[in-house]
């Protein structure tokens, strides 16, 4: 059923919504009211159904009148089964069915009393000189509600029943409820309530979605059915006052009490709220608190309405922008940021470009749809952020200092989507589930377009071409981006992909849009449909995949359903093969494209992280329809000719191969560098030569001593001559980025070293440097990368990509060339030169570009391997590198820097190749590497403990490293170890990682640590660590599944890694590790291994069937794991209350003083009769119980 017709079935709508909430920090409860303006839409209306999953109703008036009302409580009793085990998961699955958007999904059904009747707004006006009769008593109703911080009633309803001309118009029905709850567990988060805590604070959690604010009121829940909102908050004035409620004061250690006026106490509350600040006022009932009213004019679904309540300190953020820019004309609506205490300085460099981006998008895509933006910073968020209506709910977990270097880009990224999602997200949404993928496409499609004006089109399009290659790597098997097949409710690891993707094929239609109908493109789109969605012109805001395709085809004049068929309605991608050559006699270059789409068989490969979303899909969803045969569309080919004038030849692929011939408008030979003219450029002698030779980038290091020193080697004579020859520089396709592809172009390594140092888009470099990495390694593809990476006018990140194809030219066949040029790179830029030891100079990150540069080098050299071992130079380069860092001088924090380097020390530890490994330990060098980077670890672990790193990363690092370590048997596998960091004492990332290290460690084996890691998930006070800890087991099911149980169980890892089996035993190893490379083949091999475990069968349902007070999300998880494992069962056990067994004595009173006492069973009448049957509906087959799901 379409959206905007779901509430029209059941008939009425809402068009005003009244809500009142106090908050009690010290008992972490709240109550209040909320009254409903119901618009009828029918005259037979005589009930109204709400969504209400958690919050307790405690009364109920219609128009005044008192009403009867149903509380199905769903959320408890309909989500879970009695007397049932593990196997009854496919029944537990269906009645998760309430999380969906039906109207069904409703449990709290209000029957209107005798007295209330459905009237047309006539009747209303014929009776309008009797009402004017009672102002009075209406204005004592205001003024009551007024102390309470809401005003009268003004609901926006003049657009609700707009129609044609005869259409009725009812006047609407008040609803008001009154509601309390107490701990909850979803909807609304208390953090750090309890008695001694730094700074308490309250919000709405908005997660999961659909149905996460009818966890605490009682409202019509979703994206579309909007209103009008009023909303008033009760809160301590101050800090100080939180625990005055309850009359009882804190003391502290010496029995003094805390109630004192201190600096801490008397910060004030503030409420931050997706409406606009209307009035503060003192509350009636506790001179303690304060009432913060709210409004929002804007009609706004039930999903985006929220606040957060807590000791926040705001902040304009326009003073963070540098110079004036917060004075310009253009400045957009005002933005507020707001975080606690202790979180101011970090804010300032979180949010320095928030302005900025505000004021770009208001430029670029139109007026920002509300009156101000604001962005609160709160603890303990289970995702990253949620958009609400002006208001952008943030974890803590995003805030860095200004000394940091590694989470600018992420975050900044992060929150730029964040705000844009106000334009299409919360003010335009997605008129069906189908039409996420635009919400979320459009969003980060702008997201890209800022953060270009901010870092530049070579950062655009390089992480845009690495956004697709990533999609070429995973759109194996997966489902249309324009997909209904949601999994309600929705969790952001369903919108990973589509993340990915969508604002690719966004980029794609940009390209075609701007090919046939201009320079605008996207640009000209979004603002007319962000115009449509702020007057009204879209119903409610939606914003539907045909309507947005139909305004793409009135701007570029032409068709793209085809477009729309294969990139947004499909899957998958095109392979390319591309062979040309050159006809002297006819001066056409011909050429032969071939596009592939068969090459995979539909499996993606297994992973770790993705084993049971990938199980679970395989076991429950339909095959996928066949990929296009053909991928159709314009594509651009470029062909540099040999004076280097590029000429662009655009070709229509339609069939699976196309020839076509490139007109040839050039006589003059291919021009190339001779050694001696290299020479005299690199000495600056020939001027001449300078004039006639192009500019290249990359064309360092030419002198003699350069030579001799980094061992270069250029083009041989016969090479030069051949090049000479040839009639072109290089040839380019897909040069204008249309497709998302893999393209093999057939011209030699001379033509891809041109299009690399001679083309100035990055994405051309981007396709050079794959090549040269795919090619088969040579002195000269070596000597071509090293250039590349030592040339600091390349964009760092093809600079990243040399270095990381550097190491496969680490061979030794080569002499290890790769390796030299890596360690000569990095000792040229970040080392003393004197040095032969690589001892490096004191940290300098001021330069960006080099830092990751110089990251980049060392996770390069972890791939350089012999025989799948480290080298020991590379060793001992890692540990040289450990043991001098010096951070003491440098402006910016090294925890990501010294963790990078201690993952790169325990990889070269690591052996690629295990069954070549023997016992490395028994090598002298290697044992005493290897003991020199236990100390190392030990070392940073310790120092992380005493000054900790940011989010202590360094801690989390060495945690994984030591895992690592176990898991490749080089170190005794302790269990002890980790569970240390699992404590509540501990940062949160910490624990998941020292959890996550566990499920590594096939910690699921262990019946206790199952018992404990459950209980965390029920139990533990963090909604965070919950919620990651439900997808850290599933990585651990899928560790279980992947991996071959080795060895004995015995803790002795050192002595597993020698060897003495039959030749049976290793056949029998093998055929398991075949087995398991399947998905098919590893969930058989998890079945049989963890099926009969009782422990971990009776966890997993405890948590998926017991625990109705944990995110649904985190159950639903668990029972994945059940469908996998266990073998669904369609009975059921019921119980029945029947009369004791036990005889009893019966007296009866026969009149005349007489009493017969006799002795009775209780079912003893019922011996004679026939049994009673009762009849059960069963599924007959697995087709229809999957039918019924």
């Amino acid at each position: 059923m379409p959206a905007d017709a779901q509430w029209s079935a059941q008939g009425f709508t809402c068009g005003h919504q009244k809500v009142y909430v106090d908050l009690n920090y010290a008992e972490q409860s709240f109550e209040g009211w909320t009254e409903l303006s119901i618009v009828p839409l029918t005259a037979s209306l005589s009930s109204a159904s709400l969504h209400c999953f958690q919050s307790e109703i405690t009364d109920c008036q219609v128009n005044g009148q008192g009403a009867d009302w149903l509380h199905g409580n769903t959320l408890k009793s309909s989500t879970r089964i009695a007397n049932s085990t593990a196997h009854q998961h496919d029944q537990l699955r269906q009645k998760f069915g309430i999380f969906n958007r039906s109207i069904n999904a409703c449990d709290l059904h209000i029957r209107f009393p005798e007295g209330v009747r459905v009237t047309s707004q006539q009747e209303d006006y014929s009776t309008a000189s009797r009402e004017t009769r009672n102002d009075g008593a209406a204005e004592d109703n205001d003024d009551a509600e007024g102390k309470r911080g809401l005003g009268p009633a003004t609901p926006a309803l003049a657009n609700l029943n707009q129609g044609g001309p005869g259409k009725v118009h009812y006047k609407p029905i008040t609803v008001k409820l009154w509601f309390k709850g107490s701990a909850p567990c979803l909807g609304m988060r208390f953090v750090d309530c309890d008695a001694g805590q730094a700074y308490p604070h309250v919000y709405t959690s908005n997660n999961p979605v659909p149905c996460s604010t009818s966890m605490w009121l009682p409202c019509l829940d979703g994206w579309w059915e909007r209103s009008t909102w009023e909303l008033a908050v009760c809160v301590p004035k101050s800090l100080g006052d939180i625990f005055k409620r309850k009359g009882v004061m804190d003391t502290n250690e010496d029995g003094n009490e805390e109630g004192d006026e201190t600096s801490r106490d008397q910060i004030p509350f503030t409420v931050v709220s997706s409406a606009d600040l209307i009035d503060e006022t003192a509350s009636p009932d506790d001179p303690s608190c304060k009432i913060i009213s709210f409004a929002q004019s804007s009609p706004t679904g039930a999903a985006h309405i929220g606040f957060a309540a807590g000791p926040f300190i705001k902040a304009n953020l326009a003073e963070y922008s540098d110079g004036e820019e917060h004075l310009s004309t253009n400045a957009g609506a005002e933005t507020f940021g707001y975080c606690l205490p202790d979180h101011v300085a970090e804010m300032k460099s979180t949010c320095y470009v928030m302005h900025r981006a505000m004021q770009f998008f208001v430029r670029d895509f139109g007026s920002y749809p509300y009156t101000s933006y604001k962005i609160c910073f709160v603890q303990d968020m289970e995702v990253d952020g949620v958009h609400l209506a002006s208001l952008t709910l943030c974890s803590s977990r995003l805030l860095y200092s200004e000394r940091m270097i590694d989470p600018i880009y992420s975050v900044t990224r992060q929150l730029a989507f964040l705000l844009a999602s106000q334009w299409v997200g919360v003010n335009t949404v997605p008129r069906l589930w189908s039409d996420i993928w635009l919400t979320m496409g459009l969003a980060h499609y702008m997201t890209g377009l800022f953060l270009r004006s901010l870092m530049g089109n070579n950062d655009y399009r390089f992480r845009l071409k690495e956004a697709a290659m990533k999609v070429t790597e995973q759109d194996i098997g997966r489902p249309p981006i324009s997909s209904r097949d949601w999994d309600l409710p929705i969790d952001e690891r369903q919108l990973a992909f589509i993340a990915l993707k969508a604002p690719v094929v966004l980029h794609l239609l940009e390209q075609r849009l701007t090919k046939v109908g201009g320079n605008l493109g996207l640009m000209r789109v979004l603002p007319k449909i962000f115009l449509q969605s702020m007057s009204g012109g879209l119903v409610n805001g939606q914003l539907g995949t045909n309507h947005f395709l139909r305004q793409c085809e009135k701007v570029s004049h032409s068709k793209l359903e085809d477009f729309a068929r294969q990139w947004i309605f499909g899957f998958g991608y095109p392979r390319f093969s591309v062979v040309q050559r050159f006809n002297k006699k006819k001066m056409v270059v011909e050429m032969g494209i071939r596009q592939l789409q068969f090459a995979d068989d539909g499996r993606q490969p297994l992973d770790e992280g993705r084993f049971i979303d990938q199980a679970y899909k395989s076991l429950t969803k339909p095959p996928q329809p066949p990929v296009e045969a053909v991928f159709t569309g314009p594509m651009t080919i470029r062909l540099h000719e040999a004076d280097g004038t590029p000429y662009e030849h655009v070709v229509d692929i339609k069939e699976q191969f196309t020839k076509l011939d490139i007109p040839y408008n050039n006589k003059y030979r291919r021009r190339a560098r001779t050694k001696a003219k290299k020479a005299k450029l690199a000495d600056g002698e020939d001027e001449e030569a300078t004039t006639d030779n192009i500019n290249c980038l990359g064309d360092g290091l030419q002198s003699e001593q350069d030579v001799v020193q980094y061992k270069l080697q250029d083009w041989t004579k016969e090479d030069e001559l051949k090049m000479s020859s040839e009639a072109f520089e290089w040839l380019r396709m897909d040069s204008e980025f249309e497709w998302i592809c893999t393209m093999s172009v057939g011209q030699p390594d001379y033509m891809f070293q041109s299009q690399l140092q001679q083309d100035r888009d990055v994405v051309a470099q981007y396709d050079a440097v794959r090549y040269f990495a795919s090619a088969k390694p040579s002195f000269l593809v070596s000597t071509i990368l090293f250039r590349t990476l030592m040339d600091e006018r390349y964009y760092y990140g093809i600079r990243m990509l040399a270095a990381d194809a550097l190491s496969r030219a680490a061979v030794s066949e080569l002499d290890m060339r790769g390796e030299f040029h890596l360690l000569m790179a990095f000792k040229a830029r970040f080392c003393f030169t004197e040095s032969e030891q690589f001892v490096p100079l004191d940290n300098d990150f001021c330069n960006f570009a080099n830092y990751f540069v110089r990251c980049a080098i060392i996770r390069a050299l972890c791939n350089v391997r012999v025989d799948g071992a480290a080298t020991a130079a590379v060793r001992m380069f890692m540990l040289t590198q450990l043991k001098y860092n010096d951070n003491f001088n440098n402006a910016f924090d090294d925890s990501h820097y010294v963790s990078t380097l201690l993952q790169a020390l325990t990889d070269v530890l690591i052996h690629r190749n295990l069954e070549l490994a023997g016992n490395p330990l028994e090598q002298a060098d290697f044992a005493e590497d290897f003991q020199a980077s236990l100390a190392e670890l030990d070392k940073w672990q310790r120092l992380d403990r005493w000054m900790p790193s940011f989010q202590n990363v360094t801690t989390q690092t060495v945690l994984s490293c030591k895992e690592q370590l176990m898991r490749a048997n080089l170190l005794q596998r302790s269990l002890k170890e980790f569970l240390f960091f699992t404590q509540e004492d501990h940062y949160a990332l910490v624990r998941l990682q020292a959890f996550k290290c566990l499920m590594g460690l096939a910690a699921l084996r262990e019946a206790s640590i199952v018992r404990f890691l459950f209980f965390t998930m029920k139990h533990d006070e963090s909604a965070y660590v919950r919620a990651r800890l439900s997808e850290i087991v599933q990585y651990g099911f899928g560790c279980l599944a992947l991996h071959a149980r080795s060895g004995d169980g015995n803790d002795n890892a050192v002595d597993a890694l020698i060897f003495e089996e039959d030749a049976s035993e290793a056949v029998a190893l093998r055929r398991e590790r075949e087995m398991r490379s399947t998905l098919s083949g590893a969930m058989t091999a998890l079945r049989q291994e963890l099926s009969w475990d009782s422990t971990l069968k009776q966890q997993l349902w405890s948590v998926a069937n017991g625990c109705t007070h944990l995110n649904p999300l985190i159950r639903r998880n668990m029972l994945d794991v059940c469908k996998i494992l266990y073998e669904p069962v369609a009975s059921r056990i019921l119980k029945f209350t029947l009369p004791s067994m036990k005889a009893r004595l019966r007296a009866r009173h026969l009149g005349n003083g007489r009493v017969v006492i006799n002795k009775v069973r209780p079912l003893e009448k019922y011996q004679k009769k026939a049994p009673v049957k009762i009849k059960l509906k069963l599924f007959n087959s697995a087709a229809k119980r999957k039918s019924l799901m």
